[in-house]
């Protein structure tokens, strides 16, 4: 029999300990039953909030128990179909094959891997919504995505709009299978035999109770030095989105654009948020003002139509909350998801026009007319970008050298803030498409 913390199995035979100190401080990390210090009552938020750490996640979204055979036996299975699909690139480069009339079979595998790797996942016992499968999901959507819209032959012009030659099209489609199966390996060797502690968990209520403390005076802390520079930066984005439409926050002159320490700073508001929220257990104002700040954030991202951080944002703050505060449910967040791919379609088609917001219903009328099914537009704009795959493919080595790892080198120094320079070195030095 298995016991559960918040997202993950813990079998009982991970649990033999000496019976004096099973019940004792060995079995405060797994599961934290001490009531916070506040002084909450039984029906109140602090005793609801509380409550949320001990509840059992439904068995439909977290996989079986873990085992070390069972997982490796799932890396196993990924292995061959590793070797496999390095077999059927073998094949493909020895040229037996016409490649050109295997567009929809290239699809099919691509959309049997990505099965196989989500229910792996489950099979390994871990759940559905936590930071590695919505990679994956992302990792999938955008490489992948108009692959399987193929399958069920929801790409009216074909893949990339029937452009490019039915042989690239299936080496791209390829590449970004193998790529995938790649990935997931490396994330099934990578999983711990152990479960990892609920967050939050600690050895004592005192503890547990101090560590969250900390955390929130984090969040405050990392909220008051960016709040005025938050604003700066937030009020020029709007202005700018709203006036020239989302084009308009690109290609600006350096005179118009608030300074670089400026926008250093503003960056901790977020993560400021985050942290208050990751602090809140069994307190309502803070869990309250992060949600407050980032439906209000989110919300005016997306009505200028900047869809990328807007989603990392909701994103991570559903998956902090579910963590670390209640367990969100699984059935009203897929819902969410496929809301808000639906609405990025529509965001796309109007953010472009200047002053939207003066005549929101006639160009949001216009903009569903054009729309016939936005979750399949959402998904075939994101999987358009295997158009790099394939640009790569076309163009490496004949126009352009192997890049040898340079451009990662320029992408690793992105994480160093551009203070001191004009134009941080890595956007000096350019894109591989210029």
């Amino acid at each position: 029999r298995c016991l559960s913390d918040w997202s993950s199995d813990v079998c009982s035979s991970d649990l033999q300990h000496e019976g004096k100190k099973l019940l004792g401080e060995e079995a405060g990390p797994l599961m934290s039953t001490t009531v916070p210090e506040t002084g909450s009552r039984p029906g109140t938020f602090h005793s609801f909030a509380s409550a949320g750490a001990a509840r059992r996640r439904p068995a439909a979204f977290s996989g079986p128990p873990l085992g070390s055979m069972r997982l490796f036996l799932l890396q196993s299975i990924q292995g061959c179909i590793l070797a496999v699909l390095c077999a059927i690139g073998l094949t493909a480069a020895s040229g037996i094959l016409e490649l050109g009339e295997f567009v929809y079979s290239a699809s099919l595998l691509l959309a049997a891997v990505t099965v196989w790797n989500f229910y792996s996942w489950w099979l390994a016992g871990r759940s559905w919504f936590e930071p590695y499968l919505i990679f994956l999901t992302a990792a999938t959507l955008f490489n992948g995505g108009q692959g399987l819209l193929e399958v069920f032959q929801l790409n009216s012009q074909g893949i990339l709009l029937g452009r490019i030659a039915p042989e690239i099209t299936v080496r791209a489609l390829y590449l970004v299978t193998l790529g995938l199966a790649s990935m997931h390996l490396g994330a099934l060797t990578a999983l711990p035999r152990t479960t990892p502690r609920a967050l939050g968990a600690s050895r004592t209520g005192r503890l547990d109770n101090q560590r969250l403390e900390a955390t929130r005076h984090v969040g405050w802390g990392l909220i008051g030095l960016s709040i005025v520079p938050f604003a700066m930066v937030f009020g020029d984005t709007v202005t700018t989105a709203l006036a020239q439409g989302y084009g308009g926050l690109f290609g600006r002159s350096t005179e118009g654009l608030v300074g670089s320490p400026i926008i250093v700073s503003a960056n901790f508001m977020v993560p400021g948020v985050l942290f208050l929220l990751a602090g809140s257990r069994g307190k309502k104002f803070p869990s309250l003002a992060a949600i407050l700040f980032i439906a209000l954030y989110s919300a005016i991202l997306l009505a200028v139509g900047s869809r990328a951080p807007a989603a990392m944002a909701l994103i991570a703050f559903a998956w902090l909350y579910d963590r670390a505060v209640f367990p969100l449910s699984r059935a009203m967040m897929l819902a969410s998801a496929i809301l808000l791919l639906c609405a990025f379609s529509f965001i796309a088609a109007v953010r472009e026009t200047p002053g939207f917001w003066q005549e929101p219903g006639q160009l949001s009328g216009q903009a569903l007319a054009h729309l016939n099914n936005p979750l399949v537009a959402a998904i075939s704009e994101m999987g358009g970008s295997i158009a790099t795959v394939v640009h790569t493919i076309q163009l490496v080595p004949s126009v352009r050298p192997f890049d040898l790892g340079a451009s990662y080198a320029y992408a690793l120094s992105t994480a160093v803030p551009n203070v001191g320079f004009q134009v941080h070195p890595a956007i000096a030095h350019g894109l591989l498409a210029d």
